[in-house]
């Protein structure tokens, strides 16, 4: 459960993040922002990179919350769980400003000097993939579990991209989205079956 501190910390970031330049938050005026201490900031969530983590984590969180209702909302069908969760996604990703200005324009100190956009991004990937895999386990679908991840990824990258660049209304891509799920989870032959062929 996190702490109240951190709790402020995050709304302070969102804050920032929705209304101002990523890149010109520090460490200082947020804890100012936020109410609380370097120390206790520090504490919480380390460095910048830490910071933005967290926010990137909680910003994902929420549109798995989305996820997780359209599967209950669908229990008999993924194909019908994956359009809703794809159009509710895609319905509220427009309002993500919070992600949206951190995977676009964070540059935070790494061992490199500048790391950013690219390894939130890699971390986005990586943890809706994870979760949204555990929903797909969920239905009777005849995929080993790497094969499964397989499958995720593709619907998380392919929801990504068009929650970063549309080119479709929500109901298309949402609809494009079904297409593919139908074909990736219903009717896609294991890696074992294609090897005996």
């Amino acid at each position: 459960m996190a702490s109240r501190s951190r709790d402020r910390i995050v709304a302070a970031a969102a804050r920032w993040a929705a209304e101002e330049d990523w890149s010109r938050l520090t460490m200082s005026g947020l804890a100012r922002s936020a109410g609380v201490s370097r120390q206790t900031l520090y504490n919480e969530v380390g460095s910048k990179a830490g910071l933005t983590e967290v926010l990137v984590l909680h910003e994902l969180e929420l549109f798995l919350e989305l996820v997780e209702k359209a599967v209950g909302d669908h229990p008999e069908s993924v194909v019908a769980a994956a359009r809703a969760a794809a159009y509710a996604v895609l319905s509220k990703a427009p309002d993500a400003s919070v992600l949206q200005q951190i995977l676009a324009k964070s540059q935070v100190d790494g061992a490199d000097g500048r790391s950013g956009p690219t390894s939130n991004a890699f971390l986005l990937v990586e943890a809706a993939t994870a979760a949204v895999a555990r929903q797909l386990a969920r239905y009777p679908i005849a995929l080993t579990g790497g094969e499964l991840s397989v499958a995720a990824e593709t619907l998380v990258r392919l929801v990504l991209s068009q929650a970063s660049h549309p080119t479709a209304s929500p109901v298309q891509a949402a609809d494009d989205v079904a297409w593919v799920a139908a074909r990736l989870l219903a009717t896609a032959p294991s890696r074992a079956s294609r090897a005996a062929r």
